[in-house]
């Protein structure tokens, strides 16, 4: 195998941070300004969940400030297979995740039987609802690896690299800011968690009638909309690590062009 044309960034805990910050506030300087802008997460989050591949194409248009060249047919079809494998690994997960969860389902079922009292707060629901939250907190992490794995690969597929080396670059990359992605997906959540709690509360203080009609139909709404803010601040941020270990852009503190990732290379 040739040498390596980068070696993969370590970008820390305040690359990873800032990426973050990114995210929330759409202000990024080496993109054009308003790209990344919140309210455009009806368009950013879609792509990023179904078509990373074409959301990490997008960004690099941005980044050069001209639109996506024609993909010779290697590279499309590495595109391609990239896209079907991701679609493929989302399913998995799902299914896996959704049987686990049936399982999980059909033995608080089991507990609510041999105890018959009114499911609020019982210790059989509360082991119900932290096998989910744990399930689904799994998949989240599995989630952001195969996220931050998608755009390292699909960064490299438009360079002349074999697929041993993309794949080489794109591992080590993902092996030396496992901390970093680590911290973002504590963060995440924590944030989450502690949001869906509060509007647990505030759900059964709507039932309750302890809220005023229109606040407890609005404020469902108002969650909803902040979900889906952090989400794409989320993504985005795991996004752009991912492309700046590979030096495509820069997160660090100081940083020289000799680091940077020549996808011509």
């Amino acid at each position: 195998m040739s040498a390596l044309p980068v070696n993969p960034r370590f970008l820390g805990i305040g690359g990873c941070l800032k990426a973050l910050l990114v995210g929330l506030t759409g202000s990024f300087k080496e993109l054009p300004r308003f790209s990344l802008c919140p309210l455009l997460l009806v368009i950013w989050l879609p792509l990023w969940l179904i078509l990373p591949p074409l959301a990490t194409l997008g960004l690099r248009s941005l980044k050069e400030h001209k639109p996506i060249r024609v993909l010779g047919s290697g590279a499309l079809l590495r595109l391609l297979s990239l896209e079907l494998i991701y679609l493929l690994t989302l399913y998995v997960i799902y299914m896996v995740v959704s049987a686990l969860q049936a399982q999980a389902f059909t033995t608080y079922l089991t507990a609510v039987a041999a105890h018959p009292v009114v499911q609020i707060g019982t210790p059989e629901q509360l082991a119900y609802a932290r096998k989910v939250q744990f399930l689904w907190q799994g998949a989240f992490f599995i989630y952001a690896l195969l996220l931050f794995v998608q755009v390292c690969l699909t960064n490299l597929s438009l360079s002349s690299l074999s697929l041993g080396q993309c794949l080489k670059l794109t591992f080590s990359s993902l092996l030396k800011n496992l901390p970093g992605l680590l911290l973002l997906l504590i963060i995440a959540i924590l944030v989450f968690t502690g949001i869906e709690h509060y509007f647990a509360t505030l759900k059964i203080a709507a039932i309750r009638g302890q809220l005023e009609a229109t606040l407890s139909t609005l404020f469902p709404y108002a969650f909803i909309l902040l979900r889906l803010y952090l989400a794409y601040a989320w993504v985005t941020a795991l996004a752009l690590c991912s492309s700046a270990a590979l030096g495509y852009f820069n997160l660090q503190v100081r940083a020289s062009d000799k680091d940077r990732f020549n996808p011509a290379a």
